[in-house]
């Protein structure tokens, strides 16, 4: 019941509270953003790489990633998954924040995520994840044990300026854009 408990405290948390306010620049972004980028998959694990740091695979990622928005306006649309990771690939000093949560473990792990590849060929999406402390309590976060394989596992990342300035920055760069531009 605790677990569940935590877990239902960190959904509400990624989304019943506006998760970032996005400030716009000159850059086409609108003011007051707030929103999610989805990604599901069918498999996947963490590795340790250092303390509290680890590789982060998802198996069989669509590819598409799907995005929400619900400020200024609610809207809806995907971001091709191999766009999304080389356009956040060229902000590399960007950690953002998400959540993996395995929905047959009940297991919510919050992470700061960097450094995204996507490998058309297999589906599978790897980051370098850092276990956010500031989320959790001391002892929540002594208890954690991010695991080494799991299904049915859903990354909600969140969007914030330096995230956001970043995707543009990354598709200028090299001259992509996303089938639908999900700045609202």
């Amino acid at each position: 019941m605790k677990t569940f408990a935590r877990l239902f405290v960190l959904a509400l948390f990624l989304l019943a509270l506006p998760l970032v306010v996005v400030n716009a620049q000159d850059n086409g972004i609108a003011e007051d953003v707030s929103g999610l980028f989805i990604q599901s998959a069918t498999g996947g694990g963490f590795a340790e790489t250092g303390d509290n740091v680890y590789t982060l695979t998802l198996t069989e990622v669509g590819a598409n990633t799907p995005w929400a928005f619900s400020s200024p306006e609610f809207r809806t649309g995907w971001y091709p998954s191999v766009g999304f990771a080389f356009d956040w690939a060229a902000s590399p000093d960007v950690l953002v924040g998400a959540a993996v949560i395995q929905l047959d473990e009940e297991t919510a792990v919050p992470l700061l995520l960097s450094d995204p590849e996507y490998d058309i060929d297999s589906s599978t999406l790897t980051y370098q994840a850092n276990v956010d402390a500031d989320r959790l309590s001391a002892e929540d976060f002594a208890a954690l044990k991010p695991p080494t394989t799991f299904t049915a596992v859903t990354v909600f990342i969140q969007i914030d300026k330096d995230f956001a300035d970043g995707l543009v920055l990354g598709r200028e760069s090299a001259g992509t854009r996303p089938v639908q531009n999900p700045w609202p």
